[in-house]
């Protein structure tokens, strides 16, 4: 089945050869079954299996197989998993598009048209076109949220840390904002299960620096009522009707069950997207990438964009900024984000900033009694492809909670409705140009998913998944 459907949707980068050998060595075996006994797992290309290569969707890495699985990997094969196949990512893993010169389009199962997100896009449309049950993806600005919500499957983004990124290809010295690992499913249980299967004392042992928090199924199946926030935009974007009534569907559902559900607003959405999380991934000027991409053709849309104005000495970067801040202010302060930081001085004052805002959503949710909060995943549905490139801005929902590392979790709620496709017509026409291209990528998405994101503090996926759980389960009831 998974090769009938890749032809399709170009979502198979690699399939495991060995992958048939061990599900039959599995059922002769007299070993204890693990949690996840012969259970098929797609895995996004990132992560690493030895005798294959692992590309971040660069010809240059072609024909360079590793000698080693990682943790994830062999925390998988002890549980009884069967990696089957590897994944499709865009160009450098570092967008929200799924394309590169190796492998080519992924694209999305509810429409060819539209992308299926990114950058675990080619995780999601599998699991979306039926060919993989469960999966592994990786986030580090929505990388696992985006395509979840696009494709209408179930996801997560855990605490940085929570799950071993020992042994994977990434690019090096990334600290100041790190991807965290998370499992991609077609329903929450199915999440569920994988963390519960990962997160025990064999990853810990092989992986040290991981913290050894085994899987709290107590938070995850208590039935206690919950205090949640909700929002609908955020200080950055306006949120499209359909993902706007995705999130007062999950409000309702989520108050039929017996739990508080109450305003709230987010702190400094803007200005943390901006000036901070947009910097803190060019901290180098975006240097490290241009390097990474030498003698590479530039394939995917996204990158193009992106490159054109790396390549610009800093001096006209800083120029063009000034030109178009009286037209368009909030692209020249995106341009300017590009320079990176000024100095050692502005990155540590920068990152004291950060900390200083972590401590204070912390306390704006003890002071209200949050346990959670439910949001938009993004401001749009799976916008048609070659739109991620004109919309950059469309990743404020998700990036938001990679700067603060806060547990953060995607569960479809409803499909667009004609209705929806209506009121897009009047969707407000701000004076911004990657919002007006994003309405443009939304239209005629009569069908497509709309999921919503579920939040809690960090170190608390089960109580996340939990909140997830009783969206999916409510909207089954209703």
């Amino acid at each position: 089945m998974a090769i009938e459907q890749n032809e399709q949707y170009n979502f198979i980068t690699t399939f495991l050869e060995e992958a048939e050998d061990a599900a039959l060595a599995l059922d002769e075996s007299d070993k204890p079954k693990g949690m996840l006994h012969g259970v098929p797992v797609s895995l996004k290309d990132f992560f690493t299996v030895k005798g294959y290569d692992t590309t971040l969707g660069m010809a240059r890495y072609v024909d360079s197989p590793w000698a080693e699985d990682c943790v994830v990997v062999k925390v998988l094969k002890y549980q009884g998993a069967i990696p089957f196949m590897k994944t499709n990512i865009p160009q450098t893993n570092l967008h929200f598009d799924c394309s590169n010169p190796i492998f080519g389009r992924t694209l999305n199962p509810w429409s060819k048209q539209r992308t299926p997100g990114g950058s675990s896009g080619g995780e999601a449309a599998a699991i979306a076109a039926g060919s993989s049950i469960v999966g592994m993806g990786s986030d580090i600005g929505g990388s696992i949220r985006i395509p979840a919500h696009f494709c209408g499957i179930c996801g997560i983004k855990p605490t940085v840390g929570r799950i071993s990124k020992k042994g994977l290809h990434m690019f090096k010295g990334e600290n100041l904002l790190a991807a965290s690992m998370g499992p991609m499913g077609r329903d929450v249980d199915s999440v569920a299960t994988m963390m519960k299967a990962l997160l025990v004392p064999y990853m810990f042992e092989l992986d040290p620096m991981t913290p050894p928090l085994t899987f709290n199924t107590e938070e995850y199946e208590s039935n206690r009522p919950l205090k949640i926030g909700f929002y609908l935009e955020d200080d950055w974007s306006v949120p499209i009707p359909a993902c706007n009534r995705a999130v007062e569907l999950a409000v309702a559902t989520l108050k039929s069950q017996g739990h508080e559900v109450v305003p709230y607003s987010p702190t400094r959405a803007q200005e943390m997207y901006l000036d901070y999380y947009m910097r803190f991934c060019m901290a180098d000027g975006g240097q490290e990438l241009l390097k990474s991409l030498e003698d590479e053709p530039v394939f995917d849309p996204t990158i193009k964009g992106q490159v054109s104005v790396l390549k610009l000495p800093k001096i006209l970067r800083t120029t063009l900024a000034i030109l178009l801040k009286p037209m368009m202010p909030l692209l020249s302060r995106m341009i300017l984000c590009l320079n990176g930081f000024r100095s050692i001085k502005d990155m540590n004052e920068k990152k004291c900033d950060i900390q200083e805002w972590q401590l204070k959503i912390l306390q704006d949710w003890e002071r209200l009694g949050l346990d959670a909060v439910v949001c938009p995943v993004a401001p749009c549905v799976a916008v048609l492809n070659g739109y991620p490139a004109k919309c950059l801005g469309a990743l404020s929902y998700t990036a938001y909670y990679n700067l603060a590392d806060f547990p953060a979790g995607v569960v479809p709620v409803t499909t667009v409705t004609a209705e929806d496709d209506q009121n897009l017509k009047s969707y407000y026409n701000y004076d911004v140009l990657w919002m007006k291209n994003m309405k443009m990528g939304c239209v005629d998405a009569i069908g497509l998913p709309v999921g919503v994101q579920c939040v809690t503090k960090p170190w608390h996926e089960e109580l996340c998944l939990r909140v997830m759980r009783d969206v999916e389960n409510g909207l089954k009831k209703d």
